[in-house]
C-alpha cells in the first residue's frame, strides 16, 4: 500500500485513465487531501504524477497518512462544549446587572431630543477643492 498526498482535491483526478478522488482533510484556500493506493496500476499512476512537480502530489508515509485523517477526524466532529463552561466563574453573574424597569424614566418636561433632519441641517458642508498641479 503507497500513501499520497495533494495539494489541491477539490475534484476527482485522471491519470493513465483512472480516476482517483483525494479524501479531503483540511482546507487551506483548496483542500488539502490523502490517498491510499492498493491497486498496482493506482500505485504505478500516482507515482508518475509525483514525478511532475506541477501536479502537486507527493509521496507520504502511513504515519503522516494518519495524522491527516485524525485531522480531518477532528475537523468533521461534532460540537461538544467543555465541562470549564459549565463552571460560573469567579466575581461573574448570569444574572442581569441593569433591567429596562431600573433605568431612568424621561422627563415629559424637558423638550424632546432634536429629529435627525434638523442635526443634519446643523453640520456645515464644505465642498471638495481640486488640487491644482504644481
Amino acid at each position: 500500500m503507497n500513501f499520497y498526498h495533494a495539494n489541491n482535491s477539490n475534484r476527482a483526478i485522471v491519470l493513465a485513465g483512472i480516476q482517483i478522488q483525494f479524501s479531503h482533510y483540511e482546507q487551506t484556500g483548496t483542500w488539502l487531501g490523502v490517498y491510499s493506493a492498493t491497486k498496482p496500476e493506482e500505485i504505478a499512476a500516482l507515482d508518475e504524477a509525483v514525478k511532475n512537480p506541477k501536479t502537486g502530489i507527493t509521496t507520504i508515509t502511513a504515519d503522516e497518512y494518519q495524522r491527516c485523517i485524525a485531522i480531518k477526524r477532528k475537523a468533521s466532529g461534532t460540537y461538544a462544549p467543555s465541562l470549564a463552561a459549565d463552571t460560573p466563574t469567579p466575581g461573574v453573574s448570569d444574572e442581569p446587572q441593569q433591567t429596562v424597569d431600573s433605568l431612568p424614566a424621561l422627563d415629559p418636561s424637558e423638550p424632546p431630543p432634536a429629529p435627525l433632519e434638523t442635526v443634519l441641517e446643523a453640520i456645515e458642508v464644505v465642498p471638495l477643492q481640486k488640487r491644482t498641479k504644481k
